[in-house]
């Protein structure tokens, strides 16, 4: 599918801000945020000294990032700030690299997400937490089962919803959003997407941490980069430590100034944190939807012909995606659901060969502990050998 080019009087590439100028069709409900501020992430080891799968020398900002990557090995899910990490498209390609190159990371790399925005130069490394995932499933869960009604009632749509797939956490790369041929990364909390489509139609993101993600710049994002063709970004902002939980809705807009030609993409927020659960984990504006259309989830060319319909995400439902969310996560790690009692005694499962290093990996990674040894005696006061996975 042909995507059209972008307009030449796009606003704002560079950040989401407000159009100026005489216009004959307004766009309302913005508020964006003009950059998101850096966090610090210092003291952390630097990687490894280079194996034969590195590159002999890594810029000290790869070094640092691939180091946040191994840190995930003993670090359970968190709700603490997200590392964010400085990199110029040249050094998130060294490390994109790293990453396919290195097994141990390569695992990491599959349960760890991570957002590249190559115009600020921020990298966004995450461990989503129990919460945050379980409020995302649950309300996947919701959608789906409403498209599955939409698919048995038959017809134009019930064939319309049937092309519709749950595409996860997948990679998004958004090149209306680029610099120095590196386009922008997005891994999404959820998305849904067409199967012949290139994007996803509609895109979850969910803010659960003591930093909170910037929802309102991310929207714009996801819509300005994919030229409009993601139509509408969920954000959901659980309470973090005693606070409200809200929900926003963006979708694109268009508008055409006076004597102009073209008409200009633009991202209007629909809905603008409405609170439905309070600090106290009360639930908020019970009787209040948050409304979805068939039509939000593939491109305009694939709507066309096709009749309204309506998808209802009850304010109260998402109340209790997060009241389960939070009980399910206490159970686990305090322990005190059925199942703990450890009445039994446990066999140790015999080694098998696959469990077992053979001698050219063993006798690699003795050369990798050498010069690791080596390296760390020969002044790098930061080194520290990482934990064996």
């Amino acid at each position: 599918m042909s995507i059209p080019p972008l307009s030449t009087k796009f606003i704002g590439m560079a950040s989401p801000t407000s159009p100026t100028g005489s216009i004959t069709q307004k766009c309302r409900g913005r508020n964006p945020d003009a950059s998101t501020p850096l966090e610090s992430y210092e003291k952390l080891p630097l990687t490894p000294p280079e194996t034969e799968d590195r590159r002999p020398t890594l810029d000290f900002n790869v070094n640092k990032a691939v180091a946040v990557f191994e840190s995930y090995w003993d670090q359970p899910h968190s709700a603490g700030p997200a590392p964010r990490i400085k990199l110029q498209p040249h050094q998130y390609q060294l490390l994109v690299r790293e990453l396919k190159n290195s097994p141990s990371l390569q695992y990491i790399n599959a349960i760890v997400r991570f957002d590249y925005d190559p115009d600020a130069g921020i990298l966004d490394i995450r461990m989503p937490t129990p919460v945050h995932e379980l409020v995302s499933t649950s309300l996947v869960n919701e959608i789906t089962e409403q498209l599955r009604g939409i698919v048995e009632k038959g017809g134009r749509a019930g064939e319309f919803a049937a092309q519709i797939v749950n595409a996860g956490s997948s990679r998004i790369l958004l090149p209306g959003i680029a610099k120095d041929n590196t386009p922008l990364r997005r891994e999404p909390d959820a998305q849904f997407q067409n199967r012949n489509a290139v994007y996803p139609g509609l895109v979850v993101e969910i803010s659960y941490s003591q930093d909170r993600k910037n929802l309102d710049k991310m929207a714009w994002q996801y819509i300005q980069g994919s030229n409009g063709n993601i139509k509408a970004v969920i954000g959901i902002d659980i309470g973090y430590g005693a606070k409200a939980s809200t929900v926003s809705l963006w979708r694109p807009c268009y508008y055409r100034e006076e004597g102009d030609e073209l008409e200009t993409l633009d991202v209007r927020r629909e809905v603008k944190d409405e609170l439905f659960r309070s600090s106290d984990g009360t639930p908020e504006n019970q009787t209040a939807n948050l409304q979805l259309t068939l039509g939000d989830f593939a491109p305009d060319e694939f709507c066309e012909g096709m009749e309204s319909v309506t998808l209802l995400i009850p304010y109260m439902r998402l109340a209790e995606f997060v009241d389960q969310a939070e009980q399910l996560q206490r159970v686990r790690e305090q322990q005190t659901g059925v199942g703990v009692q450890w009445n039994r005694i446990l066999k140790k499962r015999p080694s098998s060969s696959a469990d077992e290093l053979d001698s050219g990996d063993e006798a690699r990674f003795c050369q990798d502990e050498d010069r690791a040894i080596k390296k760390a005696s020969a002044g790098d006061n930061d080194f520290q050998p990482g934990k064996k996975p």
